[in-house]
């Protein structure tokens, strides 16, 4: 299988797409990324952890950006949106 190192790792590459402003194809690699439900997740989390961070360091209406975050997650519940 061929590879490609970005930063250190080595990532497969899957096909190339051409680019006409290259002279050569551009790899597609395979770069797993995180799901929007998990970034979401892990954004609630933290602001439940740390909600001080949020609030002074950033001017954060913590408890809106929570339930907006709440709100967002119940919407997308078992929507295929927690898969990667």
């Amino acid at each position: 299988m061929e590879t490609i190192e970005i930063c250190g790792r080595s990532y497969p590459i899957t096909g190339y797409v051409d680019d006409p402003r290259t002279e050569e194809p551009v790899p597609l690699v395979d770069i797993h990324l995180m799901s929007d439900y998990k970034w979401q997740l892990q954004a609630l989390q933290s602001r439940l952890d740390d909600p001080e961070m949020y609030r002074t360091g950033l001017g954060e209406d913590v408890e809106a950006v929570i339930a907006q975050l709440r709100k967002w997650l119940e919407e997308h519940r078992g929507k295929g949106a927690g898969v990667a």
